[in-house]
């Protein structure tokens, strides 16, 4: 009865902190802990499981822990799974760019999250309370989704490019040919209205050109350092594109030229 009444208080408490003394109370509770289930968070923090999961995210992307399926773990230094990547750079932008993305998925969707540092976003942020079928090639990206309980994922086999956490190949090629894809999530090195969409990786030419033609809607996205840039290798036109979601510090020109293409672009 006495532990009952406790944990009820400890919740009205929580309930009357700001921000940033909840989140602060978090991370102390997670370090102390190392290990803690989510279900335990709920009952702890009488706020909505939207804002413990967006608290989650901030402690995160701070290095305090990793969530996983049903629980949250504290970060070690040294952990094997910190990414080796571009991923801090224009984080707030690509964060921002993958929170509106996911509120594009509906529950019965197919969704390809193609290997990125933007399309990761999206992954962080889709509400796991939509039950969708989820198919990536990145072990970064099937990472977040594992936090998801309604998703069933799928991940495609084949070589896998140390560089980016990627599988790509003739493996991967055919297993997406079996798919009937919704919503493709791609990010991109450069999208411009006359060169289409391209990038640097020479390797993925393949399996970029079978994503998007399985895919009944095609949505590159791109902070505003890639809009009206050019990389090496052609993944596709820029008629390829439904959607194009960027930031507010796109060039306009750039955007006008996109939208005449045409392509519905958001910017965030």
């Amino acid at each position: 009865m006495g532990a009952g009444n406790s944990t009820r208080r400890s919740g009205s408490v929580a309930a009357k902190m700001n921000i940033s003394q909840r989140r602060a109370k978090l991370q102390q509770l997670i370090n102390e802990r190392r290990e803690i289930s989510i279900n335990e968070l709920n009952s702890l923090f009488d706020v909505s499981s939207v804002t413990l999961r967006n608290d989650l995210i901030y402690l995160e992307r701070k290095g305090v822990c990793r969530r996983l399926f049903g629980k949250v773990v504290a970060e070690c230094e040294n952990s094997s799974f910190q990414l080796n990547y571009n991923y801090q750079k224009n984080l707030n932008l690509k964060e921002r760019i993958g929170k509106y993305a996911a509120g594009l998925i509906e529950s019965g969707d197919s969704v390809l999250f193609y290997a990125g540092t933007t399309t990761q976003q999206v992954a962080r942020f889709v509400d796991p309370d939509i039950s969708f079928i989820a198919v990536t090639n990145s072990i970064y990206i099937a990472q977040e989704l594992r936090s998801l309980p309604k998703a069933k994922i799928l991940f495609l086999g084949g070589l896998f490019s140390h560089n980016i956490g990627a599988t790509y190949g003739a493996q991967a090629v055919q297993q997406i040919k079996e798919y009937n894809i919704d919503k493709l999530f791609l990010s991109v090195d450069g999208i411009d209205a006359q060169k289409g969409i391209t990038n640097s990786s020479p390797f993925e030419s393949d399996i970029n050109q079978t994503i998007l033609s399985k895919s009944r809607k095609v949505i590159v996205v791109a902070d505003h350092t890639k809009v009206g840039m050019v990389s090496f290798i052609q993944m596709g036109s820029a008629k390829d594109v439904d959607l194009l979601i960027t930031d507010s510090a796109a060039d306009e020109a750039q955007i006008s030229a996109l939208r005449a293409v045409p392509i519905e672009v958001v910017t965030v």
